[in-house]
């Protein structure tokens, strides 16, 4: 089955983060196992990180545990391992692409940047951004949009109208279509 894991914001938690995410019951419609990881002190490790040595981020070896621990419990299709993250979470879902790219298929990020340290994106993943129009941070991840455009990245813009600094619900099928749509080379496939 594929797997999305779904980061949460500064200050949610995994509970939180699915009673306004709603992503159970697209979870369950469409045969995907979807993780809630949890930050420890509800914050994920983007701000100061060092771009050339990613895997002493915490989090990120906190990331490598989990995916080992889920690949060899769970039937999992490695080939589709999808990263999702809302705010700090999609902050996060950026720091994990750049430093597991070839773990990841896609990703949504959803009104969060990419942390600038990390340079130029991967552009081997292809990753939808999501930002309300209300959000201050929408024209910034509009711009990233453009920017990893440039660089032959495959990322896909949507401003939801009427939203601030909030998921939107109503484009959970969209987001899952997107995922979906993309599998990693099999040839490529990192053992967890």
């Amino acid at each position: 089955m594929p797997i999305v894991f779904a980061f949460h914001g500064i200050g949610d938690s995994p509970a939180s983060m699915a009673a306004y995410c709603l992503l159970d019951r697209l979870a369950v419609d469409n045969g995907f196992v979807l993780v809630y990881p949890a930050a420890q002190n509800s914050m994920w490790s983007t701000v100061n990180i060092d771009p050339t040595n990613l895997d002493d981020n915490p989090d990120v070896q906190f990331f490598d545990a989990l995916y080992s621990r889920l690949a060899l419990e769970q039937d999992i299709a490695l080939d589709r391992v999808y990263l999702a993250g809302m705010s700090n979470g999609a902050s996060f879902v950026h720091v994990l692409a750049t430093a597991r790219p070839n773990q990841i298929a896609a990703l949504v990020a959803h009104s969060g940047l990419r942390p600038r340290e990390l340079g130029r994106c991967d552009d081997s993943i292809p990753m939808m951004l999501l930002a309300g129009a209300d959000d201050s941070v929408a024209p910034m991840m509009e711009s990233n949009a453009e920017l990893y455009r440039t660089a032959g990245c495959t990322v896909e813009f949507v401003r939801v109208p009427r939203l601030a600094h909030e998921w939107s619900t109503r484009h959970n099928m969209e987001m899952w279509r997107f995922l979906s749509a993309h599998a990693r080379n099999t040839a490529e496939e990192a053992e967890p």
